[in-house]
């Protein structure tokens, strides 16, 4: 009945987050415009959209939390690492192994966004 439709974060440096993740994980920049906040830049990242715009003055709304992160899966876990290491990738949660047959780790965007990288073994 449904499907993923996009992901929209808030982010104090959009410019800057939205190129981390073309940089970072080869997401494609599609566009960039105004809003009401101000700057918002729509990336397409493993088949999905992200809106990545300008967080509101004084931070998100009271009520409303923001997304606290997304995942990646890869089969290549070891690989994928050693890439983000050798484009700078800054690592808050360095690989590990999460549980057994699960492997995550947790790269740093601009303005403290996080985005899990994860393998899932045969028995999952």
């Amino acid at each position: 009945m449904f499907t993923l439709d996009h992901l929209h974060c808030w982010n104090r440096e959009p410019e800057a987050a939205a190129q981390a993740y073309v940089d970072m994980f080869g997401a494609e920049r599609l566009s960039a415009s105004n809003t009401a906040n101000g700057l918002r830049v729509v990336i397409r990242l493993a088949g999905q959209l992200i809106y990545v715009e300008q967080a509101p003055a004084g931070g998100a709304e009271p009520d409303r939390n923001g997304l606290e992160h997304f995942a990646l899966s890869t089969d290549e876990f070891d690989r994928a690492v050693a890439e983000l290491r050798r484009k700078g990738a800054r690592f808050p949660v360095e690989p590990k192994q999460a549980r057994p047959g699960v492997r995550v780790a947790f790269v740093e965007v601009p303005d403290g966004g996080r985005v899990e990288i994860v393998e899932r073994g045969a028995c999952e």
